[in-house]
């Protein structure tokens, strides 16, 4: 893994040094076994331009899908004697009065 990552992943678990004073943030991007050309990224924060350097992606997707109609994947409740997946627990129609 990369040193500007490890800085980077740094960063994010302790948010105080990313609020440091900006002379002493330069210091330590200046003290890191990188090139120079991530260096000076890391030093203006800019994100696009380390990206580019690291070989990073400019966009990323996430997709997540669910099984919403997957009918295999619902598991069977013992209560649903129509199996329409809800609980027939208060589903009862009254019956009618008999004359």
């Amino acid at each position: 893994m990369s040193n500007a990552i490890l800085f980077l992943e740094t960063l994010g678990a302790h948010p105080a040094l990313a609020s440091q004073a900006a002379q002493r943030y330069g210091d330590v991007v200046g003290e890191l076994d990188i090139d120079q050309a991530q260096q000076e990224a890391l030093a203006k924060r800019d994100a696009v331009t380390l990206g580019a350097l690291l070989g990073g992606r400019a966009q990323m997707w996430c997709y997540v899908s669910t099984p919403d109609n997957d009918e295999d994947s619902i598991v069977p409740n013992e209560d649903d004697q129509d199996g329409d997946g809800d609980s027939d627990e208060g589903d009862e129609v009254p019956s009618r009065p008999t004359e």
